[in-house]
């Protein structure tokens, strides 16, 4: 810079070659743009600050005292609403943040009260999809329990609201006017401390039996038409030597009101759990109601069943047994063949079976288990079959009597005839059976999914009414 500077004064001097004989310029910049220092924003920002401040001292300087005296008072006005301003912004802020925190805390109680719920539910219906529906004789019982016991609750419940109003067989007025007393402070919302601080408003930690008609009309809204006579039965009640005056409210109501307080919220929260209770057993009932519509439903088709299949003759049994074996013969599908194997293996000669190779066929099949002639377990003689087999081979020959041969007076059986009447009647029988065990089935599923359905609602109910229960004991624990 300083060689920039003394070749400017040679080239600027008067017997300089360079110079023309005019005065010199001015001497050129220091330094060049784009070396241009820049001033920190905090040193502009402290240098303007300083000369403001310099100016309102010199302005002030020109006032009077009186003058100064306003402006100080004035400003120690904006300073006062300016840190107002600032208090209000963060309480509000504080405020906005408890009831972020309080959401989230109530989204996540939700979220963890609606896994509980579910999860019960889940429970109760896998247990209930393992176990065999109930017939409607339980279901029945279960009902008439139910009802019993929401018409002990609903008694209940009538007692306990009784006690606002008046007094009810084994309570006292003086239960009625604390549950009234401490229902009134709950509605309000405030601590114990708080309330009698109100009450309080002489600042004399003492109260007169008219103090409190007035703090009681003014503090506890749920009161506010209550009849003199009854505001001032509770400040007798509050009154524990009967002086017509209460001394030291914060020291001798405290515990007392707290005491009372406690009781109502437990009260209440008994109340509650009844209410839950009989809704629960409500809704049981409507469940119950059609689940024994349903099991009755799946009864009579049981019913009907059984009925159908205990009505089964020994005719009827042993043409099943036949006509299985018909189904089982027929390999190229022609009925026809499948009878006349059939009647061969059953000895026939021809189209005609004899009385002797019935019996004795049909005492096969009972050997190989295929066919029963007595139903129950007894040992009865092979005579007492053979008797038995005899009867009913004659029913069978007098609907389809066989030919009889020259000289021979034997009852014979058109066994062909036979045979395809049997197939006919066992397929009628086996269409007849399969349709009311269809229908048996179906009811059977229905009961069964109602009971499943059932047992899961009541297991959520019952989960809910225990959650609720947790949350009131946390609750009166809180406020002990």
């Amino acid at each position: 810079m300083m060689e920039k500077q003394q070749e400017y004064l040679r080239r600027s001097s008067p017997n300089s070659p360079h110079s023309p004989g005019r005065p010199p310029s001015p001497p050129p910049l220091e330094y060049y743009p784009w070396e241009t220092k820049i001033t920190p924003p905090h040193v502009v920002q402290a240098e303007e600050r300083a000369r403001r401040e310099q100016a309102q001292k010199a302005k002030e300087a020109l006032l009077s005292p009186e003058q100064k005296e306003a402006m100080a008072e004035a400003r120690a006005i904006r300073i006062e609403a300016a840190r107002a301003a600032a208090a209000e912004k963060a309480e509000r802020a504080r405020i906005a943040a408890e009831k972020a925190e309080a959401e989230a805390q109530m989204r996540a109680l939700a979220a963890a009260r609606a896994k509980e719920v579910t999860e019960a539910g889940d429970a109760a219906a896998a247990a209930a999809a393992t176990t065999t529906p109930r017939t409607a004789k339980d279901l029945i019982r279960m009902r008439d329990e139910r009802m019993s016991d929401q018409k002990k609750k609903e008694t209940d419940l009538s007692d306990l609201k009784a006690v606002r109003t008046s007094p009810y067989p084994g309570s006292t007025k003086e239960e009625t006017l604390k549950r009234r007393l401490g229902d009134a402070i709950i509605a309000r919302g405030v601590s114990i401390e708080f309330l009698l601080h109100e009450w309080d408003k002489s600042e004399t930690d003492a109260m007169g039996i008219h103090d409190f008609r007035e703090a009681i009309r003014l503090t506890l809204p749920a009161l506010k038409g209550a009849p003199n006579d009854t505001v001032d039965d509770m400040f007798h009640l509050l009154d524990e030597f009967q002086t017509g005056l209460i001394l030291g409210l914060q020291r001798e109501l405290t515990p007392l009101l707290r005491k009372i307080v406690n009781s109502c919220s437990a009260e209440n929260a008994r109340e509650k759990t009844l209410a839950a209770e009989i809704e629960m057993c409500a809704m049981q009932k409507g469940l119950l109601d059609e689940c024994i519509e349903a099991a009755e439903a799946w009864s009579e088709e049981d019913v009907q069943l059984h009925k159908l299949r205990a009505g089964r003759t020994l005719e009827t049994k042993l043409g099943l047994v036949l006509a299985g074996k018909l189904s089982q013969s027929g390999k190229d599908g022609r009925q026809a063949m499948g009878r006349a194997a059939l009647a061969g293996q059953m000895g026939a000669v021809g189209e005609v079976l004899g009385k002797e190779e019935f019996i004795n066929y049909v005492l096969t099949l009972r050997m190989a288990g295929e066919f029963k002639v007595e139903e129950n377990e007894r040992q009865v003689a092979e005579s007492y079959e053979r008797a038995v087999l005899s009867d009913l081979f004659d029913k069978i020959a007098k609907s389809f009597p066989g030919e009889k041969v020259e000289g021979d007076e034997v009852e014979r059986v058109s066994v062909l005839e036979y045979l395809a009447a049997t197939s006919k009647a066992a397929a009628d029988f086996n269409a007849k059976d399969q349709k009311i065990l269809a229908a048996a089935s179906k009811a059977e599923e229905r009961s069964k999914a109602l009971q499943i359905n059932y047992a899961k609602d009541v297991a959520r109910k019952e989960k809910e009414i225990e959650i609720d229960g947790r949350g009131a004991v946390a609750v009166k624990g809180a406020q002990h």
